[in-house]
């Protein structure tokens, strides 16, 4: 009974350093390799929540540059609506003395602008027209003809703005250059 313990004993440190040398050094390594894994898994993870996040903010200020876009255009006017723009600033009157001398059309030109937004940018193409006015007025029937001008729905710009006495009253002539933009070119 001595030998069997004895051998049982033998059989369990060579089984025991078996064990210890040959299979815990792999075993050790597979938990080592896991472990890096898992972190290089919670890295990405990590990563890819962080970019979603970074996904949703971006996507709102798509949705509001397309916001904004969409306003901007309604205040271009399309090429089938400049000559009815153009009326409505040369037809606006203010009051008994106010009177449009003369109304000649100006430069017409192509024009191209870049948008950017981060990393991504775009062309715009559009028109310009212009329009010279030459009007007599009160400085009040003035300032309510360019009051008006700027109430339109379109985009609108007053540019070579000159004004000077008309004689001893209180009236002026005022030359002044007029300019729409026609989204979409010509």
């Amino acid at each position: 009974m001595n030998r069997l313990i004895a051998a049982a004993a033998i059989i369990s440190i060579i089984l025991v350093g078996y064990d210890y040398f040959q299979i815990k050094p792999g075993r050790n390594a597979a938990i080592y390799a896991q472990r890096d894994a898992n972190t290089k898994l919670q890295a990405d993870l990590d990563t890819a929540l962080k970019a979603k996040s970074e996904i949703e903010a971006v996507s709102s200020e798509i949705e509001e540059l397309k916001k904004q876009t969409a306003e901007l255009l309604q205040k271009l006017p399309q090429k089938e609506e400049a000559g009815t723009l153009l009326e409505q600033i040369t037809k606006i009157t203010t009051g008994k003395g106010f009177s449009m001398e003369k109304v000649t059309p100006g430069a017409t030109r192509l024009a191209e602008a870049t948008i950017k937004a981060d990393n991504d940018s775009g062309k715009v193409v559009y028109t310009e027209i212009e329009i010279n006015i030459e009007m007599q007025s009160t400085f009040k029937e003035l300032g309510k003809y360019l009051e008006s001008i700027e109430q339109l729905p379109r985009l609108v710009d007053v540019t070579g703005f000159k004004s000077k006495p008309l004689d001893e009253g209180n009236r002026l002539v005022s030359q002044m250059n007029v300019k729409t933009y026609v989204y979409g070119g010509e």
